[in-house]
Parts: C-alpha cells; sequence; structure tokens
C-alpha cells in the first residue's frame, strides 16, 4: 500500500512540476543574450508592448557590488516603423526615478528585429547614493522628434 501511494505521489509531483516549467517558458518571451563585457552576476527584466518586448540587463562588480553595465534593448515582431531612443534610470524598489536619466546617444529607426545599446562603467563601477535598483526606458518619437510616448521595464534591485 505504501508502494502504491508514494508512485502515485511521484506521478502526480512529476507532472505538476512539468506543467509548472511549461508555463514558465510559455510566460517568458524570446530575448537577445548580450551578456556582460564588465562585471557579472547578469540580471534581466522585461516590460511587455504592443508590438515586441523591452529589456533590460544590469551587471556589477562582485566588490563592492558597484554597476558595471547595463544594456537595454527592443525586440519588436509587428507593428509600423517607429523612432525610438532608449534609457534607464535609477529607480527605488517601487520603480520610481531618482537622479539623473541616462541616454544613448540619439533617435533610432527601427522597422523589425532588435536594435540595443550598452552603458559599460570600468572597475569600481557605478554606486547611487539611493537604492540599487534600475529600469530600462525607451521613449517613442515622430519621425521630426516630437516625444510619444514612455515605456518601462520591470525594475531590477541588487
Amino acid at each position: 500500500m505504501q508502494r502504491r501511494r508514494l508512485r502515485r505521489w511521484v506521478i502526480v509531483t512529476a507532472f505538476a512540476v512539468a506543467g509548472l516549467v511549461a508555463s514558465l517558458l510559455i510566460a517568458t518571451p524570446a530575448r537577445a543574450a548580450f551578456g556582460c563585457d564588465y562585471g557579472g552576476n547578469l540580471e534581466t527584466a522585461y516590460g511587455t508592448l504592443t508590438n515586441g518586448f523591452l529589456y533590460v540587463d544590469k551587471c556589477n562588480y562582485a566588490s563592492p557590488r558597484n554597476l558595471s553595465q547595463i544594456n537595454v534593448y527592443y525586440t519588436k515582431n509587428s507593428g509600423p516603423t517607429i523612432y525610438a531612443r532608449f534609457a534607464w534610470d535609477w529607480t527605488n524598489a517601487n520603480g520610481v526615478p531618482y537622479g539623473t536619466r541616462q541616454w544613448d546617444q540619439g533617435i533610432f529607426v527601427q522597422t523589425s528585429g532588435t536594435k540595443y545599446f550598452k552603458w559599460r562603467y570600468v572597475y569600481p563601477g557605478w554606486a547611487p547614493s539611493g537604492p540599487r535598483c534600475v529600469h530600462g526606458v525607451m521613449v517613442t518619437y515622430t519621425s521630426s522628434g516630437v516625444p510619444i510616448a514612455t515605456y518601462v521595464t520591470k525594475t531590477i534591485c541588487w
């Protein structure tokens, strides 16, 4: 009797774990892997947009845990051509920005695929005056350079 219960428990548990893994794979969008050129401890967050996904990667040095690199990228799956610009913010744990927004080099045009920008900080990296949390930002523009909308990723704290 005990053997039968144990076997049933193993089978039920295996199906539950398989279902959980499948749901995680479905819920997480595919992304480009840019990794850490400086530091390590790669963490990624994303935001879901109508025509794709906006991502932020955070890398930091092991000691003193200062920021070493930020990658912001947008994977566009559909829709019309966009004019956009990337940035990132230091934030609190609730995603409220503080300090000066860090911008990329300027407006780019994207019809499809993935565009990205990397900010790198040599050792010892960058330590904020407040919480160690960041989110990625993408601002879209009209073809004449007028801002339309701002999108942000989820927040990463370390």
